[in-house]
């Protein structure tokens, strides 16, 4: 009669119906069998800080769902199934991963990895950037409001912005290259440059 029935737990489920199915008072039955699969989840993941280049790790722990799984991590292009389930080698940044179970069920999760490397300060503004070279996010870290703007080694401005205390910058959607930023804060400006990998 056009009412739906959703079954709200994992597990097996068999719906019947009968009745009267035509003018001519004959009666019918039918039955389905509905089999709702457990979603994998990444329950947690462990990261190993870039001390000294391209020494960082993620170790993910997954569980639920139906065995095997299949890993994505972004850092060699989203979409393309079959990485390793836990990076080893990798820079300090942003990373997003996504697991699929034999059902083609999916999670996903994103994942800073935090570096020791590359950290630039200007102790004058007390104003700290990192990870810098970065693969996508950059950190700013100032006291109090700031503003910053990012441009190409044109001078031409691509982002612009106010922080305060912190701000993180995504850079993922730009090419590999080099670019400047510049702060502004209590009346003092500092302009430091960003290695995008």
């Amino acid at each position: 009669d056009g009412v739906s029935f959703t079954p709200e737990t994992t597990g097996t489920f068999v719906y019947n119906v009968d009745g009267f199915v035509d003018g001519d008072g004959c009666f019918g039955e039918a039955s389905i069998e509905i089999t709702v699969n457990e979603v994998p989840t990444i329950e947690s993941y462990i990261t190993t800080e870039e001390m000294s280049g391209a020494d960082g790790g993620i170790n993910i722990t997954v569980t639920g769902g139906t065995p095997a799984y299949d890993f994505d991590w972004d850092n060699d292009g989203a979409g393309e199934f079959g990485d390793p389930e836990d990076l080893t080698g990798i820079a300090g940044g942003t990373y997003i991963v996504v697991v699929k179970d034999a059902n083609e069920c999916e999670d996903s999760e994103t994942i800073a990895v935090n570096t020791q490397l590359g950290v630039k300060q200007d102790n004058g503004q007390k104003l700290t950037i990192y990870p810098n070279p970065t693969n996508g996010i950059i950190n700013l870290i100032a006291a109090g409001q700031f503003t910053y703007e990012l441009t190409d080694l044109n001078g031409k401005l691509l982002i612009s912005g106010i922080g305060v205390n912190t701000e993180s910058i995504d850079l993922s959607v730009f090419s590999k290259g080099i670019y400047m930023i510049k702060i502004q804060a209590d009346m003092e400006t500092s302009v430091l440059k960003i290695i995008k990998e």
